[in-house]
């Protein structure tokens, strides 16, 4: 099987020619500018961005600009889009979730340093591009950072986070949340989700991944307060029960913080983020995760240079048209090449393709190469006609889902 890894386009030579950041922060500027921490999804086919963060000051790891700009990719030229009316205040370390029609957002840090994580809900609707602040009538979550968020049949999914107790944002000075709430949109509110066996559930953590396939969220990776969570977690929507996958778990050597994901079919696929093998540096290593098999597949060997770039914090999204998977911007750190917070630690503006269709375009049922994709969702594959018809009981519930989550 072979993976292929291409820079579409490099980030301009205006946005990486002043490391002091006057031009990095430009708003007129003709590409989107270096960041990690931001938002990206396909939609109508072409690749959106969203806001995001880039460090201002070397000597000062707290010295953020948050971006508030959104650009859209399309046939190797990049476009700003203007917001219609009133937006969100930029922000930092938020999560967000996408479907169709609306890209939902919730808490994060604001700008003004010091000042303590946010809990507002805004939506944007696509096809016009105009936010609306959400004001819910019922609970809603606790103000939170490093939470993770995603989208199940039409509703935002929100699971962890932490809460900088006094806004010293030092992790022994934090709350870390394991709760699990849901945004519906149509409604503006927001409910606890229901949740048995919680024995198994995941540790309190921030810096997560979270991702839904079928009727199942799953979780991996991130930071607790005194520990590293190494296995793969599932909820189920349907029973509410909570599973621990005891022997999913890539390697004991891999912190996996910071992690981009994205579900292509039912896989989730995770590149990069930090680990433990190169002393908390970034690391480039592609894993799979098999949601019908519940077993990780490492795709690639780790080398510092290479065709694979070593990022955390970067974006994956998936493009169910052309099956590539396109990887944006992110933080390159090398704490072996570094004084702390030098030039070697840089967010970067550069966009990815990454070509699974060698590994993921395999019939759902036999397994051989396939040639076919149901109409209805473009991710199951299949090598025939008679394939498609057997597994239509297992894959109607994806497909069905897919339909409310196309994007």
């Amino acid at each position: 099987m072979q993976v292929k890894v291409q820079r579409i386009h490099k980030e301009s030579t205006e946005a990486i020619s002043e490391r002091d950041r006057v031009v990095v922060t430009n708003p007129n500027s003709k590409y989107p500018q270096p960041r990690q921490q931001h938002a990206s999804f396909i939609y109508n086919g072409k690749l959106h961005i969203f806001g995001g963060q880039v460090l201002i000051e070397a000597t000062d790891a707290s010295a953020y600009f948050k971006f508030d700009h959104y650009w859209i990719y399309n046939e190797e030229n990049w476009v700003h889009r203007l917001f219609e009316g009133k937006c969100p205040p930029p922000r930092q370390n938020w999560a967000y979730a996408v479907n169709d029609k609306h890209l939902v957002i919730f808490g994060g840090e604001p700008s003004e340093e010091g000042e303590p994580e946010l809990n507002d809900t805004w939506v944007l609707e696509l096809s016009t591009m105009k936010w609306r602040e959400v004001k819910p009538t019922s609970a809603i979550p606790r103000p939170r950072s490093f939470h993770s968020m995603a989208m199940h049949q039409g509703k935002a999914i929100l699971f962890g986070g932490m809460f900088s107790i006094e806004g010293a944002r030092v992790f022994d000075n934090t709350d870390y949340f394991d709760d699990l709430w849901q945004f519906d949109i149509s409604t503006d509110t927001w409910s606890k989700i229901k949740e048995k066996n919680t024995q198994l559930k995941p540790l309190k953590r921030g810096d997560h991944t979270i991702e839904v396939y079928n009727d199942t969220l799953y979780v991996y990776g991130g930071h607790c307060q005194y520990t590293t969570p190494l296995f793969m977690h599932s909820f189920d929507f349907k029973t509410h029960n909570w599973c621990r996958h005891d022997n999913a778990m890539p390697s004991a050597q891999l912190s996996h913080v910071k992690v981009g994901s994205c579900v292509c079919g039912h896989f989730i696929v995770m590149y990069g983020g930090t680990g433990i093998i190169e002393d908390d540096s970034s690391i480039n290593l592609i894993f799979i995760f098999n949601c019908k098999t519940a077993k990780f597949i490492r795709l690639n060997e780790y080398k510092r240079i290479g065709e694979f770039p070593c990022r955390n914090y970067s974006s994956l999204s998936y493009n169910k048209v052309d099956q590539l998977i396109y990887m944006f911007g992110g933080e390159s750190i090398d704490y072996q090449k570094m004084d702390l917070y030098t030039s070697k630690r840089n967010e970067v503006g550069d966009l990815y393709c990454i070509d699974l269709r060698d590994f993921l375009n395999k019939c759902n049922v036999c397994g051989k190469v396939a040639e076919k994709r149901c109409s209805g969702c473009l991710d199951a594959a299949y090598c025939c006609r008679e394939h498609q018809v057997q597994d239509w009981t297992n894959h109607k519930i994806q497909c069905k889902n897919n339909k409310v989550n196309k994007t």
